[in-house]
């Protein structure tokens, strides 16, 4: 049908953005709505069968991964934003495990929550997120009173959101924030922002 203009594959979306497809990932039912958005696979599971359930994401987000890797072999990506049309889309839950998958392989990995009036990842790490970027940004506090890292077998480090400024839209398209991003590339960190969604 000529007026049926949905996008239903990975192949509709190579053509009609005529851009190649990175990584496909499966959706994950356990991980919507959860309390913590890591698979299992990242943390201690208790729960065999739910690990059993998301082998399949695991293993999408280490190609993902390998993916990103081979996007550009001389200059790999050091800032990935991840975001998605709507809230609920999984672009949080695919920010986190794609900063723990790339952790693993010993870089430094950066994961910054810039979803300022929906937060999630203090939450899904486990750590506190009342201070964070926004306050950062503001001047309100220093980087490494607001910067946490996660565990101490990975290099990886979170950055949450910080109190819930009046003016999201500004802080993100603000200088400060590009400084921020730069200083961190330049030390030779990945750095993954986790967006708000694109529509709202």
């Amino acid at each position: 049908n000529q007026y049926d203009r949905r996008i239903r594959s990975a192949d509709d979306v190579a053509r009609t953005t005529e851009t190649p497809i990175v990584g496909t990932l499966p959706l994950e039912k356990s991980l919507v709505n959860a309390e913590s958005r890591l698979s299992p696979d990242q943390l201690t599971a208790r729960d065999a069968r739910r690990r059993s359930a998301t082998r399949h994401l695991d293993e999408a987000l280490r190609e993902l991964r390998t993916n990103v890797d081979f996007l550009d072999v001389d200059q790999p990506p050091r800032s990935i934003v991840v975001t998605s049309a709507l809230p609920g889309d999984g672009k949080s839950t695919v920010a986190a495990n794609l900063a723990v998958v790339m952790a693993e392989t010993g870089r430094t990995v950066i994961l910054i929550d810039c979803d300022l009036r929906k937060p999630t990842v203090a939450r899904t790490f486990g750590v506190p997120g009342e201070i964070g970027l926004s306050d950062v940004l503001a001047g309100r506090i220093e980087l490494k009173a607001a910067i946490q890292r996660w565990a101490e077998h990975a290099e990886l480090f979170i950055l949450p959101s910080g109190s819930v400024p009046p003016n999201p839209s500004e802080l993100l398209g603000s200088e400060a924030l590009r400084d921020l991003i730069s200083a961190f590339t330049a030390e030779g960190a990945t750095v993954i922002l986790d967006a708000p969604p694109l529509l709202p």
